[in-house]
Parts: structure tokens; sequence; C-alpha cells
């Protein structure tokens, strides 16, 4: 059952790409394409990228630190929520003292 909604789907996305198609294949033939290809070393396209021309090494170990940092408070947050319950539940108080008065 669910194959055959599938097929449907399919096929109906099939049919609706081929009506576009269909009626701008006018359209697409008088679309020039050139097949020149400018040709350009792969040196000086890296130059061209921004990204590139604003990499820096110190941005990068600072944003890694930064992320880092931010992972460790959030766990030392978290330790920090769970000793703080253990620490404050009645069971460990009486287990505690327990173990202190047998020993």
């Amino acid at each position: 059952m669910l194959s055959l909604v599938f097929l449907i789907i399919f096929c109906l996305s099939i049919a609706g790409i081929s009506f576009i198609v269909f009626r701008k294949w006018s359209e697409l033939k008088a679309v020039n394409v050139s097949n020149e290809i400018e040709a350009k070393p792969l040196k000086e396209k890296i130059k061209e990228l921004r990204a590139i021309k604003d990499f820096s090494s110190e941005k990068l170990l600072k944003r890694f630190f930064l992320g880092l940092k931010s992972i460790l408070l959030k766990g030392e947050k978290r330790v920090d929520k769970y000793l703080h319950q253990v620490s404050h539940s009645q069971k460990f108080k009486d287990d505690y003292w327990k173990e202190v008065k047998e020993d």
C-alpha cells in the first residue's frame, strides 16, 4: 500500500517535470551554451575566495578554545547541580551519619 503511494507520487513528479520542460522547450533551445571554460590556475581561484583571505590560525584557535570553554562550563554546571542534589538529599545525610557512628 505504501509503495503504491510512493509510486503515484513519483509518477506525478515526473509528469510535472516533463510538463514544465515541454512548456519551456522553445526557450531552452534558444539558450546559447558556450563550451569555453575560463581556465585560471588553481592558486588564483583560491586567492579570490574571501574566506581564505580572512583565515587566521589565531582566530581559529580562539574560536576552538571558546567552544571548549563553553562545553566545559556546561559540564561543570551540570555536575554542580547533581552534587547539590545528592548533598541535600535525606538519604545521603542518614547514610553518612550511620557510617560515621559505626566507625
